[in-house]
């Protein structure tokens, strides 16, 4: 009996997680989801192992291997956005993604792998801009009871913090 996937059996299975697509995220926060989703899976099971070819899994191994291939696609899809989105010229890196590929794209979304939309991580930032930014925060004026800003002076080589009004 063959261990690998066949091409009939990946079809079967994005035809199964399309139909799914609670099954293909598989967000199981509770322990109700968690069984339903082992129900599909066993019910994936059944049909990609009667196909008669290609490798034979439990429902449980079935889902394995389908958060194997979305991690690997997942990879994939970044790498080409990032590809998409290099400067500097040189060839293209970019790996086009194959037809089952894109199909089980179409299931996760276009910007798999990409990070989620409208979220940027900013910039590490050095201790020099840091501390300026800190200086800066703490020389801001606050109020006295009664009413009259208050100036911290801080001094950074001898730490002695004073207040004058």
């Amino acid at each position: 009996m063959s261990r690998r996937v066949t091409y009939t059996q990946l079809l079967n299975l994005w035809e199964f997680l399309n139909s799914h697509k609670d099954v293909a995220v598989g967000y199981n926060k509770t322990a109700q989801a968690r069984e339903h989703s082992k129900r599909m899976w066993d019910r994936v099971a059944a049909i990609l192992n009667s196909i008669g070819e290609g490798a034979t899994k439990t429902g449980a191994e079935w889902s394995k291997y389908w958060v194997d291939f979305k991690a690997k696609l997942k990879r994939k899809n970044r790498l080409n956005t990032d590809a998409r989105n290099a400067t500097g010229g040189g060839p293209s890196t970019e790996q086009p993604l194959t037809e089952i590929e894109r199909k089980f794209l179409s299931i996760l979304g276009e910007d798999y792998g990409s990070g989620l939309p409208g979220v940027q991580v900013r910039p590490a930032v050095t201790e020099e801009i840091q501390s300026r930014h800190e200086t800066d925060r703490l020389s801001q004026p606050s109020t006295s009871t009664d009413g009259n800003p208050v100036y911290l002076d801080i001094s950074f080589d001898d730490s002695s913090v004073t207040d004058r009004e």
